[in-house]
């Protein structure tokens, strides 16, 4: 049973609401903010926005708890009426894209290592990089013929990874575009990838049921593995392995001997591990260092839903993972064949996740969701309960959440980059 989460909603454009009445453009106008939960009757509060005499604003709210935060654009909101704990509604401090008149759906997403950089792909294929400043020459391209599925710059910040519906990866810079080298082998769509250290090797995961290891010096394939029954692979988490994994060798082969058979194209390959997400909704776990997979997790009771996103933090010793019908469920990897918990808002898809720090050893998931709905859930160790409401989407499904620095990102199929 997956513990169900309360939402806080507010009008996408409330900041404007109150920006307006602030410099006079108008002297009132009300927002709106409601709240949900699963099997409870919902809640709808006006806010009503006053320009006071001497300037600045005045909130008053009507059925709803609401008090300006302690930052600019975030604000404060609880509902009593559901349990609702104060929960910060956070704006977008920066909006990239509004300008375009006929915005185009962003399938893919991510920001360069150095903050320099951003890079989006869309369902035709093509590629895009721009300065995360807003401004200066963007650069556009097609190396793909299909939908562009995953998108991660290298450690450098000066080289990308791609992956799509086409069945290849490419290898393309981010200074000109160029693709000096493309990775075919894959039957199907190439669904994600994960870069390994430095980027001399690179892992593809596709829905043809295998993942592979690759040589990006050579464009040449070091590894494959068949997963459970060729199951179409929808997602990947690669990071360290934690150390306490109970390892198996292949058939009957010591520690020592597959970790002989590693080949002389791996760099750095063999204290990673690999989590993989099933159509099935079972997930699988690789050992890069032995060559073996180590866990093959059941699918739901009752019922095969896919799953769409996961991430892992080996620091963390957690894995979690989101499924198409808005279920996150968390795990211990120590401790792996029982989940910690699972929770929800509602059925929608949970389409990306991320590790939020803190400087505490509070643990927090970045969600992006099909609802359009993204927000912040803290999961240790009081967890899980919502600790941040993304809000500025007006019910477009939000695709990729990534983190840069102190900066949250999220892209979605209104075709605007939002920076929290």
């Amino acid at each position: 049973m997956s513990i169900i989460l309360p939402q806080l909603t507010v009008q996408h454009d409330f900041l404007s609401v109150i920006a307006d009445v602030q410099d006079g453009t108008i002297p009132e106008e009300p927002f709106w903010v409601s709240c949900y939960k699963e099997n409870s009757p919902s809640v709808h509060a006006k806010v009503n926005v006053w320009r006071k005499p001497g300037g600045g604003v005045e909130l008053t709210p009507q059925g709803i708890e609401l008090l300006k935060g302690e930052h600019q654009g975030v604000y404060t909101a609880a509902c009593p009426s559901l349990n609702v704990p104060p929960t910060r509604l956070r704006g977008p401090r920066q909006n990239i894209g509004e300008e375009t008149a006929k915005p185009t759906q962003i399938s893919a997403f991510d920001v360069a290592p150095d903050g320099s950089l951003y890079a989006t792909g869309d369902g035709n294929g093509n590629l895009r990089v721009s300065s995360t400043s807003g401004h200066g020459k963007v650069l556009a391209s097609k190396p793909h013929l299909s939908t562009i599925l995953s998108l991660r710059f290298f450690p450098s910040s000066k080289v990308i990874l791609t992956s799509s519906n086409d069945f290849t990866v490419s290898i393309i810079s981010a200074e000109d575009l160029a693709v000096p080298r493309t990775l075919k082998g894959h039957s199907r769509a190439v669904t994600d990838t994960g870069i390994i250290a430095r980027g001399k090797n690179v892992l593809s995961c596709s829905k043809d049921g295998t993942l592979r290891l690759w040589d990006v010096a050579s464009a040449s394939q070091i590894r494959v593995w068949g997963v459970k029954d060729y199951s179409p692979v929808s997602k990947m988490a690669l990071g360290p392995r934690d150390g306490d994994h109970n390892l198996q060798p292949p058939d009957g082969e010591s520690t020592e001997s597959a970790a002989l058979s590693i080949d002389p194209r791996e760099v750095e390959t063999t204290d990673k591990v690999v989590f993989v997400g099933l159509h099935n909704g079972s997930f699988q776990a690789f050992d890069l260092g032995t060559k073996t997979p180590f866990y093959q997790s059941e699918p739901p009771t009752g019922s095969k839903i896919p799953l769409e996103s996961m991430v892992y933090s080996g620091a963390d010793h957690i894995l979690a993972t989101g499924s198409r019908k808005g279920v996150i469920t968390v795990y211990d990897t120590r401790q792996i064949s029982t989940p910690l918990f699972s929770f929800k808002r509602n059925d929608a898809s949970i389409e990306d996740l991320v590790f939020v720090p803190t400087d505490t050893d509070e643990v927090r998931l970045g969600i992006a969701s099909a609802d359009g709905l993204p927000y912040v859930a803290s999961i240790r160790p009081e967890g899980p309960r919502v600790v941040d409401e993304l809000v500025g989407y007006n019910c477009d499904s939000v695709r990729n959440i990534k983190v840069s620095g102190k900066s949250i990102w999220t892209t979605g199929d209104d075709g605007i980059v939002r920076r929290y």
